[in-house]
């Protein structure tokens, strides 16, 4: 009916901010005790927002979207029917099911009204004041954060809250470096583009958390934003000297903190990236790290395992490994090539979109971070932000008369 479809188009924007909200502070685990069934409904509650905003008129992407999502998920489930492993783990195409559905989603059309506005306010506030009580070590946070964010096993976010690193919801200093940066994005294209000292100090003070994270995804993604900074100078020559002035001193906190030598900085940020098999791609792709089985597993058996589970199998730590274990090589093609679809046709700037699409591959190498719901929640609103800070907007042509 017309007047349900006009319903649903002007609901939208509200959609997207609950969808955020969802996925950025849903609970993870009860009383420290991390719970797959929390876990679920979250998926759950995700999907079923994302329809929502599907069902609107224009919702839909487009077929080649739909026919990648659904080759991907035949695969899957064909595979899954035919495992050689012994055990199944079903539950995890709620997740595969989720990010199919965010991944055939426009969200380009979605106004940024002032509830989206004000939402990512509030967002803005409650990270960067949770992150300083965690860096602060204030009990009441610490325990709140621990007994209702526990993440991947069971002493995670514990020992990460006892080295002072503000992991918020997302469990790992890795998975957390990476939200920030996202906020970080939206926070500083918005400043570029519409200008505004708060969203400026916002921004950088999202990198000066992303410094206390202290881990290699945190260099590397610091020195991604420096670069972004300095390339947004071009777009916003007005603002140039302050850019470049709070890169420089951005540079030097984030070097305080981490060590006092910027060069070792580097190399240190390199070594445990490459070549301690403790941390970074070592800890994952060595002979001895956690994807050491998963590795063997491909080079000995040619038929992927779908939804399988079995003895020896890691499914975390490669969104690459993980997929093409599940799924053969066809399986990430075809949903990494939906992803960037996703995102060249959501985004109005190009630049930022292919931007967006090689951060997260490259984050993919360690880290399966397309396939996590709160990761499904914050994009759609990261577009519709992202949207909103002047692309596309022609500027006023000034008529000289005389």
């Amino acid at each position: 009916m017309a007047w349900s479809a006009g319903l649903l188009s002007r609901y939208r924007p509200a959609v997207v901010v609950l969808l955020a909200t969802v996925g950025l502070y849903f609970p993870s685990s009860m009383h420290g005790a991390i719970s797959p069934a929390l876990s679920g409904a979250q998926a759950l509650v995700s999907a079923a927002l994302l329809l929502l905003v599907m069902a609107a008129p224009g919702g839909l992407l487009g077929t080649t979207s739909l026919a990648l999502v659904l080759g991907a998920n035949a695969l899957l489930w064909l595979f899954t029917s035919l495992t050689p492993l012994p055990g199944t783990a079903l539950g995890a195409g709620i997740y595969y099911g989720l990010t199919s559905i965010l991944l055939c989603t426009r969200v380009r059309s979605v106004r940024c009204t002032r509830l989206v506005r004000s939402s990512f306010f509030v967002f803005n506030v409650v990270n960067l004041v949770a992150a300083a009580a965690i860096v602060a070590q204030v009990p009441s946070v610490i325990d709140f954060v621990a007994a209702h964010y526990g993440a991947f096993y069971d002493s995670l976010v514990r020992n990460m809250l006892a080295e002072r690193k503000p992991v918020l919801a997302f469990g790992s200093h890795s998975v957390a470096a990476f939200f920030m940066f996202l906020f970080f994005l939206a926070n500083f294209e918005r400043y570029v583009g519409r200008g505004g000292m708060l969203s400026f100090v916002t921004a950088i003070t999202y990198l000066v958390a992303l410094a206390t994270l202290r881990s290699s995804t945190a260099v590397v993604l610091l020195g991604v934003a420096l670069v972004h900074v300095l390339l947004a100078c071009r777009r916003r020559p007005i603002g140039t000297i302050m850019l470049s002035a709070s890169s420089t001193l951005l540079g030097a906190f984030a070097v305080s903190r981490l060590h006092a030598d910027p060069l070792r900085v580097v190399t240190d940020a390199l070594a445990t990236l490459w070549a301690d098999e403790g941390a970074g791609f070592g800890a994952r792709y060595s002979a001895t790290g956690l994807l050491a089985g998963n590795l063997a597993f491909l080079r000995q058996n040619a038929w992927p395992v779908g939804f399988g589970f079995g003895p020896g199998l890691f499914f975390g730590d490669s969104g690459y490994v993980e997929m093409t274990l599940r799924g053969s090589l066809v399986l990430p093609l075809l949903l990494y090539s939906a992803f960037g679809i996703f995102l060249l046709h959501n985004l109005r700037s190009r630049a930022l979109a292919l931007e967006l699409l090689a951060v997260f591959l490259a984050f993919e190498i360690g880290w399966g971070n397309l396939i996590y719901v709160r990761t499904v929640g914050l994009l759609p609103l990261l577009i519709v932000l992202l949207n909103d800070a002047g692309y596309g907007v022609q500027a006023p042509t000034i008529v000289r008369r005389g």
